[in-house]
C-alpha cells in the first residue's frame, strides 16, 4: 500500500516537468528503492521490535509470573515460619506454663507436706475430743514482772491481816523462802480487799473484808521483796451458787444447789461465774500480785449414781474437761496482758491417772495452757498401796518423787506444758492409818524428791499457817 502511493505521487510529478525529469525519476528509483528498503527496514524493525515486545511482555509477564510466585511463595514460607515460630513460641509458652505449673504444683507438694497435720494427742492415753491440745502460746517470763523459782507457804485472808503476818515476813526474809500465797477470794467466797467485781456480782463477798489499805499492805511484801501470789478458789462458789441458783449445779427438776465438801457448787460451765472470778483476778494484779492460782478448779466429786440426778447446766453436752481447759483460755487472756503469771492447783492423782479423776481435770488439757501447775502431792492424800507404799503419808520422799515424776512424764506428752511446782505437806495427818508426824526430817525429804527430778519451785500448805523456821534452810 504505501510503495504503490509512493509510485503515483511520482509519476504525477513526472508528467508536471516534462523530458528533463530523466534524471529525478532515476533518483527517485533510487530513492524509492532506498524507500523500499528503509520500509523493508521498518517493518522488520517493527516486527522485531513487535517480536521483541512480545517476548519482553512474555519474559515480563513471566518474570512476573515468576516474582509473583517467588512472593507468593516468600510469602508462604514467611507464613509457614511465622506460624512455626507462633507454634514455638506457643509449645515454649506452653513448655514454660508446664514448667511453672509443675515447678508451682512441686512447691504447693512440698508445701502440702511441710504443713501436714500434726497429731498433738499421739502421745496422750486419753485425749478428749472437745479439749485443745495444740501448742499453745506463753511467756516464759515478763520483763516487769521477772518469773522466779518460788519456794513458799500458804498464808489465809485472816493471818494476812493480823500482825503474825510480820512474824511470816520475817521467816521468809531469814529462809530460803521467797513468795506468799495469799487468800483473795477463800473457800467460802469471801475477799480479802474491797472488790469492785464482787459488788456487781456477789455484794455479799465483800462482807468479811480482811486488809483495807491494799496498798500499804502489798507495799510491805514489795519492800521485802516477796514474790505475791493471789489464789482464787474458783468453783467451789457458794455465795455465787447461792445467789444464781439457776446458774449453780442443782438437782434435776428443782432449784436446789448441789452441796458438797462443805459448800454449795456453782457450774464451771457458767461463764458469768468465769467473769466473776477473772474479775477479781484482775484487782489482784492491779494491786501487785505477780501471780494468780486458781484453786478449786474442778467439778465436785460426784458418785455416778448421784451424777444421774444432777443439772450441770451444760446444754451442748460438753465434756466436763472443755469446762475447766476453756475457764483458763478465757482467764490467759485477761490476765497474760497484765503481764501476770496463772497457776492452776490440783489433785496430786491427776498427774497419775490418765483421764481427768472424773472433776474435769485433765492434765494435759490444763497444762498445755496454764503457765504453772501445782499438783497437791500431799503423802496424805495418796491410799494404802500406792506407788507400792503400804502407808504413802509414812514415806514422804517416795510418794513425792513418784508423783512428781508421773507430773514430769504427763508434761512430756505435750510441746507447751506448764512448769511444775507442786504443793507439799506442812502437817501431820493425823486422820490417817499408820501416819507419821510430820517435822523437819519429812518437810526436808519432800524438798529433796523435788530436787532430785531438777524441780526447785514448791509451796508448803499447813492450813493454820504455822511454820517452823527449822524446816527450811537458813539465810547465810
Amino acid at each position: 500500500m504505501k510503495k504503490l502511493a509512493i509510485i503515483l505521487i511520482i509519476a504525477m510529478l513526472l508528467v508536471a516537468c516534462g523530458n528533463n525529469n530523466t534524471e529525478v525519476v532515476n533518483n527517485v528509483a533510487v530513492d524509492l528503492t532506498n524507500v523500499d528498503e528503509a520500509i523493508n527496514d521498518t517493518e522488520e524493525t517493527t516486527e522485531t521490535d513487535v517480536e521483541e515486545t512480545e517476548v519482553t511482555e512474555e519474559t515480563d509477564a513471566e518474570e512476573i509470573e515468576v516474582t509473583e510466585e517467588t512472593d507468593a511463595e516468600e510469602t508462604e514460607v514467611t507464613e509457614e515460619t511465622e506460624e512455626t515460630e507462633e507454634t514455638d513460641a506457643t509449645e515454649e509458652t506452653d513448655a514454660t506454663e508446664e514448667t511453672d505449673a509443675t515447678e508451682e504444683t512441686d512447691a504447693t507438694e512440698e508445701a502440702e507436706e511441710v504443713v501436714e497435720p500434726v497429731d498433738y494427742t499421739a502421745n496422750i492415753s486419753k485425749p478428749y475430743d472437745d479439749v485443745d491440745y495444740t501448742p499453745f502460746e506463753k511467756v516464759e517470763s515478763y520483763e516487769s514482772n521477772p518469773a522466779i523459782e518460788v519456794k513458799g507457804i500458804y498464808v489465809t485472808a485472816h493471818t494476812a491481816a493480823l500482825d503474825r503476818m510480820d512474824d511470816i515476813i520475817e521467816l521468809i526474809n531469814t529462809t530460803e523462802l521467797n513468795a506468799v500465797v495469799i487468800d483473795v477470794k477463800n473457800d467460802s467466797g469471801y475477799t480479802l480487799f474491797y472488790s469492785e467485781a464482787a459488788e456487781e456480782y456477789v455484794p455479799d463477798a465483800n462482807n468479811y473484808v480482811q486488809i483495807k489499805d491494799m496498798e500499804a499492805f502489798m507495799k510491805k511484801l514489795k519492800d521485802n521483796n516477796i514474790y505475791t501470789i493471789a489464789r482464787i478458789v474458783t468453783f467451789k462458789s457458794p455465795l455465787y451458787a447461792v445467789k444464781y441458783p439457776d446458774r449453780a449445779i442443782t438437782y434435776k427438776g428443782s432449784d436446789q444447789v448441789y452441796y458438797a465438801d462443805g459448800a454449795y457448787w456453782a457450774s464451771p460451765f457458767d461463764e458469768n461465774l468465769w467473769k466473776y472470778n477473772v474479775a477479781i483476778a484482775k484487782e489482784a494484779v492491779e494491786y501487785g500480785f505477780n501471780e494468780v492460782q486458781f484453786d478449786y478448779v474442778r467439778f465436785p466429786a460426784v458418785k455416778s449414781s448421784v451424777k444421774k440426778n444432777l443439772d450441770f447446766g451444760n446444754p451442748d453436752n460438753h465434756s466436763w474437761t472443755y469446762a475447766i481447759q476453756n475457764f483458763v483460755k478465757y482467764a490467759q487472756s485477761e490476765i497474760s496482758p497484765m503481764e501476770a503469771y496463772i497457776a492452776l492447783d490440783v489433785f496430786g492423782w491427776t498427774a497419775t491417772t490418765i483421764n481427768d479423776s472424773g472433776i474435769g481435770q485433765h492434765w494435759e488439757g490444763m497444762s498445755n495452757v496454764a503457765d504453772y501447775m501445782c499438783p497437791m502431792v500431799y503423802p496424805s492424800h495418796y491410799g494404802p498401796n500406792i506407788f507400792g507404799l503400804p502407808v504413802p503419808d509414812a514415806a514422804p520422799y517416795k510418794t513425792v518423787y513418784n508423783a512428781m515424776l508421773d507430773s514430769q512424764e504427763r508434761n512430756a506428752n505435750i510441746e507447751t506444758p506448764a512448769k511444775l511446782r507442786p504443793w507439799l505437806q506442812a502437817f501431820t495427818a493425823k486422820w490417817v492409818k499408820g501416819y507419821i508426824p510430820y517435822g523437819t526430817t519429812e518437810i526436808r525429804a519432800q524438798i529433796q524428791a523435788c530436787e532430785d527430778l531438777g524441780i526447785n519451785d514448791y509451796i508448803f500448805w499447813n492450813p493454820g499457817n504455822n511454820y517452823n523456821k527449822n524446816w527450811f534452810e537458813q539465810e547465810q
